[in-house]
């Protein structure tokens, strides 16, 4: 049924303004989109990057952090309730960090997420180590407000790197790229790590520093998007 629902939704999207008006100025569409988006890799390369430090840690957050709080002796309905306020914080999170990164730049507002993520990837799993559930709950709640910090301006940068006839196409290669190896794969590696290591919490947060750092380094190569003409 979703399915049907999102053939629906999608079939019925009309096309962008500005697509609309390439055509009509006579800009031929561009057969397959993705030949030219790899033509030039740079850019997709780079939104790609970008987006692995928030996804990885999305998965350490959301479903690996279930596992690794269980080992550590908390209880499922607290770890439920924690999830919860997760969710009522990127609830909040997300839009008002958009909002910001119209008004200060989509590279300013990721990498101040980026760097108190970095800052925090070890005070995080300390907190969790405490054993106790407010603990818990300020861990999880303040990662993921830098994790939205990382999220939230994503979508529209991302948006503002393509060209018009190539646009579509190169978002969602960059951002399916990103969740592929930024989340498709962290918690099997983080809960082998964390095996590996006795139960120590130390690759944990090595991930995260690893993963965002990633994220700082393309960004860093990205020019600032906000405000670019699209049309360009």
């Amino acid at each position: 049924m979703l399915l049907i629902i999102g053939l629906y939704v999608r079939l019925s999207v009309v096309e962008s303004p500005l697509f609309r008006q390439a055509l009509e100025k006579g800009v031929e569409r561009e057969q397959v989109p993705l030949l030219q988006v790899l033509r030039k890799p740079r850019a997709v390369l780079l939104a790609c990057a970008a987006g692995i430090g928030p996804f990885a840690m999305t998965a350490l957050i959301g479903s690996h952090s279930v596992a690794y709080a269980k080992g550590l002796g908390y209880d499922l309905p607290d770890i439920m309730r924690a999830h919860l306020l997760i969710s009522l914080t990127g609830l909040i999170g997300i839009p008002l960090f958009s909002a910001l990164s119209d008004r200060i730049g989509r590279r300013r507002v990721l990498l101040i997420g980026a760097a108190g993520a970095v800052l925090f990837a070890f005070p995080m799993y300390a907190l969790l180590g405490m054993r106790t559930v407010p603990a818990m709950i300020a861990a999880l709640v303040i990662a993921q407000v830098f994790q939205n910090l990382m999220y939230a301006p994503l979508a529209p940068m991302l948006s503002e790197m393509f060209g018009t006839r190539v646009r579509y196409t190169g978002v969602s290669l960059g951002y399916q790229m990103a969740s592929l190896l930024g989340a498709g794969f962290t918690p099997m590696i983080a809960a082998a790590m964390v095996a590996g290591s006795g139960g120590s919490s130390l690759p944990l947060s090595c991930i995260i520093v690893a993963a965002v750092g990633i994220s700082i380094v393309s960004v860093l190569l990205i020019s600032e998007t906000r405000g670019r003409d699209l049309g360009e």
